[in-house]
């Protein structure tokens, strides 16, 4: 199968980019890794498609006008069934997975978000600049971790025990499913947010093997220093 030329936009963190940069480097796909800095997104923000990032750019073999493709999770399963089936198997299995990932993270985003963009929540400007608004955001962060955090990790070793807990959708080999999974639980382990300690996956140790696990994978091993790895 012959795979065009590939451009991902995003900016320099992890964030909604990582799963597909993972996707295609365990496919074994060539692209080009474009990061954007934070102080050039405001220039450059409507000239992106749908004033969005992450994009994937898919240049044509014929030399004509090239797509763009938005949207990071229809990225993800885009360049999974056109180029990497292998990684998209047990469709079943791989979007039970990625559902609880998803559900995980729409607990955890308010408690991030509130500082971060407070009148999305109805929060002033300033909110986490008071004590007030440290205060909540203490009480939700810690919420998150004690109480929702554990339900979505038991959900997904759930999962990992259906394939010998391995990984998430298949016993032998990775999908777009740890592509997402395995982000979104690195970035409870790097100690970037108040009221999140680094350690708070220690409870959970087949989780926190399945993390190493893929992380020693030949296309992924070397790539992170910070967080569990």
């Amino acid at each position: 199968m012959t795979v065009p030329k590939l451009t991902l936009t995003y900016f320099d963190i992890e964030g909604r980019g990582e799963p597909i940069r993972l996707c295609l480097a365990l496919a074994g796909i060539p692209f080009e890794d474009e990061r954007v800095a934070f102080s050039d997104w405001k220039e450059m923000k409507p000239k992106a498609p749908f004033g969005q990032l992450p994009y994937l750019k898919v240049d044509k073999e014929d030399g004509s006008e090239p797509v763009f493709r938005t949207q990071s999770l229809g990225i993800l399963r885009g360049l999974a069934r056109e180029y990497a089936p292998d990684l998209y198997l047990d469709v079943f299995a791989v979007e039970e997975a990625m559902g609880i990932v998803d559900d995980m993270m729409d607990r955890f985003i308010p408690s991030m978000y509130i500082s971060m963009r407070p009148a999305q929540y109805g929060h002033p400007a300033d909110v986490a600049q008071t004590e007030e608004g440290k205060k909540t955001i203490k009480a939700m962060r810690e919420r998150f971790v004690n109480q929702d955090l554990p339900v979505y990790l038991k959900q997904l070793e759930t999962l990992l025990a259906r394939h010998d807990n391995k990984f998430l959708a298949s016993t032998d080999k990775p999908s777009i499913a740890d592509c997402y999974a395995v982000p979104s639980l690195r970035s409870f382990t790097r100690n970037y947010l108040d009221h999140i300690p680094g350690n708070c996956l220690d409870d959970h140790p087949l989780i926190v093997d399945y993390i190493k696990r893929f992380c020693a994978l030949p296309e992924i091993q070397g790539r992170y220093t910070t967080g569990l790895y």
